[in-house]
């Protein structure tokens, strides 16, 4: 592959070797073109190190005087913007920038417009349709949304230019009928009955347990919860609880929780011999549980991801279901599902609605499930009439 005239990283290039091929990128350095080894051809975690690699480059401080290259805008937004996100939505941007670094890194941001994000969306879409599992139509246009807000966050900062803004935003996103990817559809998701949690909870960790219960009570979306600290439990009146960190946030949203009792001495519970600004639910609790030394603890992090719950939460069902419980597999995000259709059914949409912490009522409106139970006593009512 060609390598880059300017200041920047290429793509990923092999260098032959003997009986094997050397992955790795050209980067030019004030000394001359230098060639960074990644692994070999073929390597399964190739993209990733070569996704790291990019992020940690981009991350260098940007020059006075340098070009407004895309690679410009790269190295402020990783440096300024991506270490205030949540986990996973840093991984979702640096995935994006994988595929647009290589390409666009040393084009100047007055030429990257909606053809080039077209390109990029193509590159998107056919990499997710090449693997063993493909990606979503809706995971794709996610990644894309983290590229148009990247941008959006350029404009802000003069970095990028307005009317390419612009012109970009008014492009389509990746539909069902763009058959040339093979894509997959997101299948709906579906509440969690009570009696399949309930078989659940026995062969959990109490830390992941108590998750479980906080969840489907309070109703709350699982980042919520891992993000909820001390001081928050701390400042509680009545059980309303006011959550920090949540999705809403950037809206201005304001955004509680109310607990019974009993689910506030679970948080009470969690929070005692930690300091106000330490996350109430931590992977140092679980292995703590487990027996390992408070020496060896350091070595964990404070704040759980989604992810990684979702991990323990997987590997617990299977050792249930091993163990003979006939229940089938379930994530984190059933239970707050469960829990929104519960109170549109027994408080309607609106109180639903603030419940949830939804901006928009549409959006609880999905939950609701009232039309077709209407329409389902509808043709009851038709077939025991004798008219028809």
């Amino acid at each position: 592959m060609a390598r880059p005239k300017n200041d920047g990283v290429g793509a990923l290039s092999f260098k032959k070797r003997s009986g094997y091929y050397e992955a790795g990128v050209w980067v030019e350095t004030p000394s001359g073109k230098k060639f960074y080894k990644l692994g070999r051809k073929g390597d399964p975690d190739l993209q990733r190190k070569y996704i790291d690699f990019c992020s940690e480059y981009y991350s260098r401080p940007v020059m006075k005087g340098e070009p407004v290259l895309m690679a410009t805008l790269f190295r402020q937004y990783l440096e300024k913007r991506v270490p205030r996100m949540q986990l996973a939505d840093q991984h979702h941007v640096k995935t994006v920038l994988g595929f647009v670094a290589p390409r666009y890194g040393l084009t100047r941001v007055e030429d990257f417009d909606s053809v080039a994000f077209r390109e990029v969306q193509a590159m998107v879409a056919e990499y997710g349709a090449s693997l063993t599992k493909p990606w979503s139509f809706a995971y794709c246009n996610k990644l894309m949304k983290y590229l148009r807000a990247l941008l959006k966050w350029g404009v802000g900062r003069k970095l990028f230019s307005a009317a390419n803004l612009l012109e970009i935003q008014s492009v389509e996103a990746i539909g069902q009928g763009d058959e040339a990817y093979e894509l997959t559809e997101t299948t709906q998701r579906a509440d969690v009955p009570d009696w399949v949690v309930h078989k659940t909870l026995p062969h959990l960790p109490q830390t992941l347990a108590d998750f479980v219960l906080l969840i489907r009570g309070a109703c709350l979306r699982p980042s919520e919860l891992c993000r909820m600290r001390v001081q928050d439990v701390m400042e509680s009146q009545d059980g309303v609880v006011e959550i920090g960190h949540h999705k809403t946030r950037r809206h201005h949203v304001r955004r509680f929780a109310a607990f019974t009792p009993a689910e506030m001495r679970i948080l009470r519970r969690r929070s005692i011999g930690k300091g106000a600004d330490e996350h109430v639910f931590s992977p140092r609790d679980t292995m703590r549980e487990r027996g390992v030394r408070e020496e060896s603890l350091t070595r964990y992090h404070d704040e759980y991801t989604t992810q990684r719950l979702g991990h323990w939460l997987r590997v617990s069902i299977a050792k249930a279901r091993e163990a003979g419980e006939k229940i089938p597999f379930w994530t984190l995000y059933q239970l707050r599902h469960a829990s929104v259709t519960e109170n549109s059914q027994l408080f309607g949409v609106e109180t639903a609605a603030y419940i949830a912490g939804h901006k928009d009522m549409k959006t609880t409106s999905i939950y609701d499930h009232k039309a077709v139970e209407c329409a389902r006593e509808a043709a009851r009512l038709r077939a025991e009439r004798a008219d028809f």
